[in-house]
């Protein structure tokens, strides 16, 4: 194969008081300077128009 599409799902769990690890702290920052609220309602909405 070339160039094989990659695709994997993926979540991430902190605690309510805060990311504790170095690794968690890293992905809360960089998912803070995404904007993942549009990319998120894209998502939604062609999950929502499906049903």
């Amino acid at each position: 194969m070339v160039d094989p599409i990659r695709k994997a799902q993926i979540g991430l769990v902190t605690n309510s008081a805060g990311p504790g690890s170095p690794v968690a702290r890293a992905l809360v920052a960089c998912a803070q300077e995404l904007d993942l609220g549009e990319f998120f309602d894209a998502r939604m909405s062609g999950i929502s128009r499906r049903r």
